[in-house]
């Protein structure tokens, strides 16, 4: 209903005319009636920052007049204090002057969290009009949907575990960027790789992990067991099997794979014989044995060889040996290598060699190492002593055949070091006789059994005999304290050459008195090299002695040895006046003080002295 007021002004009248009741108002009746309408509004909800919901409230006649209109929200599935959207009161206002509609603008909230579309409601609540303008039931309420435009990914990251300290492992389960979900999201899961669960670590092998409604991310945890083997870094691998969500939401980095790092330490200790005694002739085993303190996973190989020092396989003192020791990786593990040590008869220095082993592998370095240097010294002590004996060889002018001195160990000893002995050499055989006289030492050659000394003889024509040669030691220089066992030595020249002696038959002419002297000649064929002395006698023939023909003598001559020397031996003939046929006796060599090259031949042995009667 509206009004109509009139209001008089001045009257215009002669006669002084004068409204008496203004103003005055009518009515007029309206018969129109006016509807409020809000209409439902969607809205993309957003990420981040806020957007406006729109509600259209629709007049669908004039009202002739402005006037306002209260509203309120209500929450539905979207709430304000879960932020989604903001609480709006201020009244919406229309001027009437035609069907209008306003804008009822609400805002929402963006957000990254996975959830389903979400309403709430705008009730219009009433106005300040009149009764001709009404807000059915039917067009009281509107909905205001949010439309969600989250999506998400699961991201894993993860976390290294370490024996040390029992530093768990772990794998986070995190929704990507900024999202979040209102729901709780599980994710199943199966584990894998080279760690063992129940012996690396704690945990099943297949299982789920849920990340709560709301919450950004899950971990799941595998506590590290700190074992006392060595092993590589292990690696766990986990692998996404499916996501249980209403969003469709996966796993962005399956599979994916954390270490667990190692913190043992495996020790190869390595022992054998500092020493071993040489031995003669037969070979003896040395064994050397690596051990393992800490079982080391999967096994390992480590080379090994053996390496001169003083003793070298090239002079046989032991056999080169070189290999590869394989260990399964067991705790308390050991191998064995065995070298071949060879007796001998030589008399040496105590001698070392090595038995090296190789760098660990290097996937274990740091991890596995070798006590010590890895490097095993081993000092073969010599147990050989000897003393060398001199053994002489007769020479011979015959041929001739050299003489010599052989100076020798043992059978089968030898020394690795020369053997110098200082020597002299004497006897009745003399430089002329042989050579090497001026000799005044011999060397045994390192590394031999002996040393001949030869003494060439020389074939001289001097009927000397047997001459000795005699050897002497002295100081024998040796820096194992050998020493001879038989000196002197002596060895024999054997002669070839043989002598005669002979005599000559003698006259004389007796005469008639006196003495008158009969000469014998006793002459030495060969050089004999040394003197010596002939004994002789007389014998009565038909010249007697006892009938004082002459003196009967017995004695010796007297020969320096040389070549064709000739002596005289003179016999006293006495005379007479004695009328009497010539006269013999017998002047005989009945042998000598020189050796069996010197003889006095039967033809030659005896001379007939003549004593010629020169009486009438």
């Amino acid at each position: 209903t509206e009004t109509v007021v009139v209001t008089t002004g001045a009257v215009n009248s002669r006669h002084g005319v004068t409204v008496d009741n203004s103003p005055q108002s009518l009515n007029i009746t309206d018969n129109d009636e006016a509807t409020l309408r809000i209409s439902n509004a969607t809205v993309t909800e957003g990420n981040s920052g806020n957007t406006t919901i729109s509600f259209d409230v629709t007049l669908d006649k004039a009202t002739g007049n402005g006037f306002t209109v209260s509203y309120s929200t209500a929450d539905g599935t979207a709430t304000i204090a879960d932020n989604d959207y903001s609480s709006q009161t201020d009244p919406l206002y229309f001027d009437g002057l035609s069907p209008k509609t306003e804008t009822i603008s609400i805002t929402v909230k963006g957000d990254h969290k996975l959830e389903k579309d979400e309403t709430f409601t705008v009730s219009l609540d009433g106005h300040n009009f009149n009764n001709t303008l009404s807000i059915p039931v039917a067009g009281s309420k509107a909905t205001g949907t949010i439309l969600n435009d989250d999506s998400a990914v699961i991201h894993i990251t993860k976390t290294d575990g370490q024996e040390a300290g029992e530093v768990a492992g772990s794998f986070i389960f995190s929704l990507a960027g900024d999202a979040l979900v209102d729901e709780d999201v599980v994710v199943d899961y199966s584990l894998g790789g080279t760690a063992e669960s129940g012996k690396d670590y704690t945990g099943p092998i297949s299982g789920s992990v849920t990340i709560p409604a709301g919450s950004k991310s899950v971990a799941l945890n595998l506590p590290v067991r700190d074992d006392q083997e060595v092993e590589d870094t292990e690696t766990v691998i986990l692998t996404s099997t499916g996501v249980s969500s209403s969003y469709g939401i996966t796993v962005d980095n399956s599979p994916l794979s954390l270490s667990i790092l190692d913190n043992d330490q495996a020790l190869l200790s390595f022992n054998g014989p500092a020493t071993i005694t040489e031995g003669d002739d037969q070979s003896q085993t040395l064994s050397f044995t690596v051990s393992l303190d800490k079982a080391v996973a999967g096994g390992f190989n480590i080379d090994y060889t053996t390496e001169d020092g003083s003793a070298t396989t090239g002079d046989n003192d032991y056999v080169f040996k070189s290999g590869q020791l394989s260990f399964a990786g067991t705790a308390g593990e050991s191998r064995t290598i065995e070298v071949v040590i060879n007796g001998d008869r030589r008399i040496e220095k105590d001698e070392n060699f090595l038995v090296k082993l190789g760098n660990v592998p290097a996937a274990l370095a740091g991890r596995l190492s070798i006590q010590g240097t890895g490097s095993h010294s081993v000092l073969i002590r010599n147990d050989d002593q000897a003393s060398v004996s001199i053994i002489p060889a007769d020479g011979s002018e015959t041929g001739p055949v050299g003489a010599s001195f052989t100076f020798k160990f043992p059978d089968g000893v030898s020394s690795d070091a020369n053997t110098v002995i200082a020597l002299s050499l004497d006897g009745t055989a003399k430089s002329a006789d042989y050579t090497g006289a001026g000799i005044v030492s011999v060397t045994i050659p390192a590394g031999a059994n002996s040393y001949k000394l030869e003494l060439p003889v020389f074939d001289d024509n001097i009927a000397e005999g047997t001459e000795t040669v005699i050897l002497t030691t002295g100081a024998v220089n040796s820096p194992y304290g050998v020493t001879v066992s038989n000196s002197p030595q002596s060895l024999n020249i054997t002669d070839n050459d043989e002598a005669t002696l002979s005599i000559s038959n003698a006259s004389i002419i007796e005469g008639n008195s006196g003495n008158t002297t009969l000469s014998f000649n006793v002459t030495l064929d060969k050089a004999t090299g040394s003197d010596f002395t002939v004994n002789y006698s007389t014998a009565d023939g038909t010249a007697k002695a006892g009938d004082n023909d002459y003196i009967a003598k017995t004695s010796t001559l007297d020969f320096s040895g040389t070549q064709a020397e000739t002596k005289t031996i003179e016999i006293t003939i006495k005379g007479d006046r004695k009328i009497e046929k010539d006269e013999t006796f017998t002047l005989s060599l009945t042998g000598h003080n020189f050796n069996n090259t010197l003889s006095i031949p039967v033809g030659g042995a005896s001379a007939i002295g003549t004593i010629q009667n020169d009486d009438s």
